[in-house]
């Protein structure tokens, strides 16, 4: 989990292109600029990149530069997420005693409640790359969940409350080949569910309601499958069903 930056560049009236390029985990959330001389008889490179600049907490977007290419205009941006937790007052018209859960200085990404309401599970690079965390509502302090080398994030909890399931990345952040991983929560080796070039979709479900359930599911056809629901629809039609 990371906010990572969106690559921009500009060619100025001498050849050169100005562009940026996003720094490698765990800095993905770090751009920085770089210069490529192109030759303007062939269109071809000259040489290899160079870097320009050395910022560490920063991304670049809106890079333009005047026709005479004397000065370049870009917003140096700074982002991070964090959870926030409120109470829904007036039948949910009202959210009131807003205040943030996780303090550190890293991105969490919240997708998953406990069934009894008291925890939520996210997604962090607080340790560099992306693994899973649980988090009390009432306690300043998360305990990792899932950790690995690569990229583990999207934590969802199943509708009987017994394993969470969650999407991997083992060569790192947005990396093929994707897979959904299951494990439970008594205890024991997480299991593969299905691996492929890239799981669309899983990651848009969002917290759930008020209670931690889980919304409903589609297959590829968008047909609903919903958790409360018996499901049969096999995996190759791409639903989850409550049989995880």
């Amino acid at each position: 989990a990371s906010l990572q930056c969106f690559p921009n560049a500009a060619w100025l009236p001498d050849g050169r292109i100005l562009f940026t390029r996003t720094e490698p985990p765990p800095n993905e959330g770090s751009a920085n600029f770089w210069e490529l001389r192109i030759d303007p008889t062939k269109g071809t490179p000259i040489g290899d990149p160079t870097r320009l600049t050395q910022w560490a907490d920063s991304c670049v977007i809106g890079v333009d530069a005047p026709p005479d290419g004397s000065h370049l205009s870009f917003l140096k941006q700074r982002r991070q997420s964090d959870i926030y937790l409120g109470e829904l007052r007036n039948n949910g018209d009202r959210l009131e005693s807003v205040h943030r859960l996780t303090f550190d200085d890293r991105d969490d990404f919240g997708t998953a409640w406990t069934h009894d309401s008291r925890a939520i599970y996210f997604a962090s690079n607080r340790h560099g790359t992306s693994d899973i965390f649980r988090q009390a509502i009432d306690s300043q302090t998360a305990e990792a969940v899932v950790q690995g080398p690569g990229s583990e994030r999207t934590p969802r909890l199943t509708p009987d409350g017994q394993s969470l399931l969650y999407e991997a990345h083992p060569a790192g952040l947005n990396s093929a080949p994707a897979r959904l991983m299951r494990m439970p929560l008594a205890g024991g080796t997480p299991e593969l569910v299905l691996e492929q070039d890239e799981i669309a979709g899983f990651g848009i479900l969002g917290l759930g309601g008020t209670t931690g359930s889980n919304p409903s599911w589609e297959d590829a056809t968008g047909a609903c499958c919903h958790p409360d629901a018996t499901c049969s629809v096999t995996l190759e039609a791409g639903c989850l069903s409550p049989g995880f």
